[in-house]
């Protein structure tokens, strides 16, 4: 990372800048694998293309400033590592630079921090090419201490939360942690899987990277410090003993007792076979051994952004049938290892050994982890612990727990049949399905296959074509929302607060979330003055500071569910849209100080800001005496508490006098200087 730069070189024309950076940057180009990128404010980007005329809708414009990314980052004291806020959109909240490009700006503007990031390439299969995209969100790990040494002890007291791109090695995490609480050498320390606590597996292979060590956002990770002996407390492969002694909770599913093996492996009541290409470290876990007060009323745990996952297994799992084949064995008769369209019997196995530990009556939330990491390594494009469509994951694991069961040890060429039209239904469905059988024949697609019947006409000869085509779940339409809902605080011009929760169109404007405003405050308190669409302001505040400014016009969709949305009731009475726009608006931003240091300790700081931003309009005849007695008037009456959220309520001030201090009210209803 890099401190904020006050160097600025003497940067040319805005048309050469325009030349040079096109040199070195297209729109259009896509990620590389592997390569840094660097992240700079939209807002920054867009007055620097308008400058330079960078695309021929650009409209010309004064230069920018620095390039200051701090909006960007979330405003963490104990951050290691510049950590992005969440939900930032590129396009909207930021722009992609490649290493090159960036320099030259920064070179030409001076800013920063700055804020790298690496390309990943994620997803993928035989059939389908990776997508790589930026790794805009830093693993977080909470790493643990195991070691004798008294010295080590009250150097890592505590746990240590580290961000670190998925891209890293086990040996950097090492590397890392060695340093900052002064172990012994690398050859001294290695690293444990510590989920929820609990020596879960050994990360010896420490040229890996974090991403396929399938380590999850927010878990535990056990340090161990070699002891002064030479030997170590753990043993080499994971036996059930965490660092306090306790068990690691693993079951076999059926009985209750503790197994490190049957719900990998499959052996025993775990999913049987030969388990091949299992490995005991990717078990599914017990997160809580209590007994369910039914059979099967089971939670699963979360990795990551999978509820997309656990609630397809929690349908699969309750379709009656399905489970009674995978719970007795049964679908170890038809067990497929050798076809190359299935998941070499594992995804099979894997989903028989979950199963077992949801209809164990052992536990009440099970961790998935092993049926999460076989789906990985069959389906790249469900290996990350992002948010998937449910449905095609539904489809995919349907159509490989059918190609690990799948009856047929050798598929024979067979021709597609086609009615003429004339034939029965029945009797086309059932040629249809003699035909498919014979290529496709399993328990599963006897429960969840079904035909899509198309009829096709010829219009020049009237040729009637008939065909069924099998599938395995239907998507049904559902009615789409017109409407959304959100949340937001509304400061009157007296300085009371006001929460919110309205109703907008979904492909509304701003001028329409105003309407609903003024209709929902007379709702909440009839006895409150009216309130007139054309007299309020609306911005995004982040860190009690205005991060962008929405115009009437402004479209809805730039505004997401989880922005802070503040808005401001500038005028008493509405003005034109015209006068609006001509008008100039007074925002302030209270502050305080001191100054902190970066987390890198390089002395770049930032602004402290507190409160609630607040906003008010004046005349351009307003005089400097009485901008600041408006200022001082707008501040009496703001919250009591600045480091509190905005109140529901006004808060206990004195009401604002119509006619002080040089201040009196115009036509429009606004104060304006007399």
């Amino acid at each position: 990372m890099a401190p904020l730069s006050d160097t600025i070189g003497s940067p040319p024309g805005p048309a050469a800048q325009k030349e040079l950076i096109k040199a070195l940057h297209a729109d259009n180009e896509p990620l590389q694998a592997n390569r840094l990128y660097y992240l700079v404010p939209q807002s920054w980007w867009t007055q620097w293309a308008a400058y330079s005329n960078w695309d021929p809708t650009s409209s010309g414009g004064d230069a920018p400033g620095q390039i200051v990314t701090s909006d960007l980052l979330v405003d963490d004291e104990d951050a290691t590592e510049y950590l992005l806020r969440e939900g930032l959109r590129e396009g909207s909240d930021f722009k992609v630079l490649g290493e090159a490009a960036w320099s030259k700006l920064v070179e030409w503007y001076g800013g920063g921090p700055t804020i790298r990031r690496i390309a990943l390439a994620e997803g993928g299969g035989a059939y389908s090419k990776p997508e790589v995209l930026l790794e805009l969100t830093l693993l977080k790990l909470v790493v643990h201490l195991q070691s004798d040494s008294a010295t080590h002890k009250a150097k890592a007291s505590g746990e240590y939360v580290l961000h670190m791109s998925k891209s890293a090695s086990v040996h950097a995490l090492l590397e890392k942690m060695v340093a900052i609480w002064a172990l012994p050498g690398l050859d001294k320390v290695r690293l444990w899987d510590y989920y929820k606590k609990k020596r879960y597996t050994q990360l010896s292979d420490t040229s890996k990277s974090l991403m396929e060590t399938n380590l999850m956002p927010a878990q535990d990770v056990l340090v161990e410090v070699q002891q002064a002996d030479g030997s170590w407390r753990f043993s080499d492969v994971s036996n059930g003993d965490d660092a306090s002694g306790g068990s690691m909770d693993l079951f076999d599913g059926v009985s209750g007792s503790s197994s490190s093996t049957a719900a990998a492996t499959g052996h025993g009541h775990g999913g049987g076979g030969s388990g091949r290409g299992s490995s005991s470290r990717d078990e599914d876990r017990v997160v809580d051994s209590t007994k369910p007060a039914l059979d099967g009323v089971v939670g699963l745990s979360n990795l990551g952004n999978t509820c997309f996952m656990n609630s397809m297994l929690q349908c699969l799992s309750n379709v009656p049938m399905l489970r009674a084949r995978f719970l007795d064995d049964g679908y170890l008769v038809d067990l497929n290892e050798d076809n190359p369209l299935g998941a070499n019997g594992e995804l099979a196995r894997s989903f028989a050994a979950l199963l077992k530990l949801m209809w164990g009556g052992a536990a009440t939330t099970v961790s998935p982890r092993n049926f999460k990491h076989v789906l990985g390594r069959f389906a790249p494009q469900f290996a990350g612990y992002g948010q998937q469509d449910s449905q095609e994951l539904c489809n995919y694991v349907l159509d490989k727990l059918h190609e690990d069961t799948n009856r047929v040890r050798k598929k024979p060429y067979v021709e597609t049949f086609e009615a003429k039209g004339t034939e029965p239904d029945v009797e086309i469905a059932r040629e249809v399905t003699r035909r498919h059988k014979l290529r496709n024949d399993s328990y599963v697609a006897d429960l969840f296959e079904g035909y899509f019947k198309s009829t096709v006409i010829c219009p020049l000869c009237s040729k009637v074509s008939v065909t069924f085509d099998s599938f395995m779940s239907v998507a049904v339409p559902l009615q789409p929302e017109d409407t959304r809902r959100l949340s937001l605080t509304l400061r009157r011009y007296d300085g009371s607060f006001t929460v919110l929760r309205v109703t907008v169109p979904l492909a509304g404007a701003v001028k329409d979330l105003f309407t609903a405003v003024a209709v929902e405050a007379r709702a909440v308190d009839p006895s409150a003055p009216a309130l007139v669409p054309t007299s309020l302001v609306c911005a995004e505040v982040y860190g009690s500071k205005l991060h962008k400014l929405f115009s009437p016009q402004s479209k809805l969709e730039l505004i997401h569910d989880s922005d802070v949305i503040v808005i401001w009731q500038v005028h008493l009475d509405g003005i034109d849209e015209a006068e609006a726009d001509a008008a100039p608006l007074v925002l302030i931003c209270p502050q305080r100080a001191p100054q902190r240091a970066s987390p890198t300790g390089t002395g770049y700081g930032q602004v402290k800001f507190m409160g609630t931003p607040l906003a008010f309009a004046v005349s351009w005849t307003t005089s400097g005496e009485a901008l600041y007695a408006l200022v001082a008037a707008q501040l009496r009456g703001g919250q009591a508490d600045a480091e509190a959220p905005p109140p529901h309520e006004a808060p206990d001030t004195a009401p604002l006098e119509e006619e002080s201090n040089g201040i009196s009210t115009g036509d429009d209803g606004a104060k304006w200087a007399s």
